[in-house]
C-alpha cells in the first residue's frame, strides 16, 4: 500500500511493527501523525492506540487518510507502475464460478492477521487454502505457487487490490479479487468456513 501511494515525506510503519520499527521516533515527545487509506481502513487508528500505549505523548490520528488528502488535491507520491496494473473485480457469482471451474485455482486471503480475532470478522470463504496478510506478502512470495491461477479476498476489498497489483508485477497468474470482500459475501447470505476448519496464517511474521 505504501509503495503504491503515500503522502510525501511520510515513512512506512506497518501496524504490527509500531513497537519495533526503526522508523518510529525514539523521543516519546515527538509529534506523530498516523494515517492509512481512509475511514474504512482500521490500520491507523489501531496504530495510534498502540503508540499511546507505548508512551508517545503527541499522537495524532488523520482519520480521513489518503482518500481525504486526495479529495483536496494535495500532492501524492505515486508508483505509476503499480497504479497502471489492471485488477479484475469479481462479483461473488464470478468469484464462485472461478472456484468451481478454473482448474487448480488458489484462493488467497490477504486480510490482517489480527482481524481474525476481531468482532468485525466477516468469515473465511470455503475453499480458501492460504492466508497471508498484505503486509507480509513480500516476505512470503516463495510460499505462493507460481503454477496456479490465483483469486484474492479480504474483508472489504481494501487490501486485496494492492496485493493483486503486487503479485501481478511479480509474475503470478492473478485472475481477480472479490468485489466487496468477504463482508459482501456474508451479507448476501453465502456460507463461511467453521472456525475449526479455517486455514492458519502462513509464512514469516
Amino acid at each position: 500500500e505504501y509503495r503504491m501511494q503515500h503522502i510525501p515525506g511520510s515513512v512506512n510503519v506497518p501496524v504490527d511493527e509500531i513497537a519495533s520499527s526503526p522508523n518510529m521516533p525514539q523521543d516519546r515527545n515527538a509529534a506523530i501523525i498516523l494515517y492509512c487509506n481512509g475511514l474504512a481502513c482500521p490500520y491507523s487508528r489501531r496504530a495510534a492506540e498502540q503508540a499511546v500505549d507505548l508512551g508517545y505523548k503527541r499522537v495524532y490520528w488523520f482519520r480521513g487518510g489518503i482518500l481525504e488528502w486526495r479529495k483536496y488535491q494535495y500532492p501524492m507520491q505515486v508508483d505509476e507502475e503499480l497504479k497502471n496494473v489492471d485488477v479484475p473485480k469479481l462479483s461473488p457469482d464470478e468469484f464462485l464460478k472461478h472456484m468451481q471451474e478454473t482448474e487448480n485455482i488458489l484462493v488467497l486471503d490477504v486480510r490482517p492477521q489480527w482481524w481474525r480475532q476481531s468482532k468485525e470478522q466477516a468469515g473465511i470463504i470455503p475453499g480458501t487454502e492460504m492466508m497471508i496478510p498484505l503486509l507480509r506478502l513480500d516476505q512470503n512470495l516463495d510460499l505462493i505457487p507460481r503454477d496456479r491461477p490465483i483469486i484474492l479476498v479480504d474483508r472489504l476489498m481494501r487490501q486485496s487490490v494492492h496485493a493483486a497489483k503486487f503479485l501481478n508485477l511479480n509474475g503470478f497468474d492473478l485472475r481477480g479479487v472479490l468485489k466487496g470482500g468477504s463482508r459482501r459475501w456474508v451479507l448476501e447470505g453465502r456460507p463461511v468456513m467453521p472456525r475449526d476448519e479455517e486455514p492458519t496464517f502462513a509464512g514469516r511474521f
